[in-house]
């Protein structure tokens, strides 16, 4: 027998709630999906759950929420006994698709080049991304 923990999230009643201890046994079955475990072969671990802070979220999260509703959604976001948990960040370096503008590390004007980076800089993520990921 194998055992495995079930989590479920039903809109605003539940939010990754930890449910009961089911067992997994062989047996039969009258539907059609059957799963297979085979306990000797391991195809990969779970290392956590995660997200992203892109620069519009930042923005949104870090400009348009009181400081009381960003600290409820950050443990609602974080927290594993009041959240969903989130363990993970990926997050995008510069500009991605959900930015407000496009911006890099080091934007220099048509027909220059900054070899050395003299110009590098973060101060756009000093803004509303990094407060966030402390």
């Amino acid at each position: 027998m194998l055992n495995m923990t079930i989590y479920q999230s039903n809109g605003e009643e539940e939010l990754f709630v930890r449910k009961d201890k089911e067992q997994l046994a062989p047996g039969t079955s009258d539907t059609k999906h059957t799963v297979v475990i085979d306990e000797e072969q391991t195809f990969q671990e779970m290392d956590g759950f995660g997200a992203s802070f892109t620069d519009s979220a930042a923005y949104l999260i870090h400009q348009v929420l009181e400081t009381k509703q960003r600290s409820e959604l950050m443990t609602r976001l974080f927290d594993p006994n009041e959240g969903i948990g989130l363990s993970v960040l990926r997050q995008p370096m510069g500009a991605s698709d959900y930015a407000r503008d496009f911006y890099s590390y080091n934007d220099m004007p048509e027909g220059q080049t900054d070899v050395e980076l003299d110009q590098f800089s973060i101060a756009h993520d000093e803004e509303d991304i990094i407060p966030l990921l402390k």
